[in-house]
């Protein structure tokens, strides 16, 4: 096939719009290691990626799987323990 032909069939593959609208669409889900190493990041790291969470959960656009929420956990409680 054509380049040409594989981009009429498949216009928003190719398009920069098409990207935008994966960001604008999306459904975030994070991996357990975001999360932990959130503690470890400079503050204003930190504080900038905890709005853009709050930003997409607002949206109902942040998802936690229930696995990642109890590594999450695990590894807080070994922490402090």
């Amino acid at each position: 096939m054509e380049t040409k032909h594989i981009k009429e069939l498949y216009p928003g593959y190719f398009s920069q719009t098409s990207l935008d609208n994966i960001w604008n669409d999306c459904i975030l889900v994070l991996d357990t290691n975001i999360y932990l190493n959130l503690i470890n990041y400079p503050q204003t790291l930190s504080d900038e990626l905890i709005k853009i969470f709050n930003s997409y959960n607002h949206e109902n656009r942040l998802f936690v799987p229930n696995t990642v929420a109890e590594e999450v956990i695990k590894q807080i409680d070994k922490q402090l323990d």
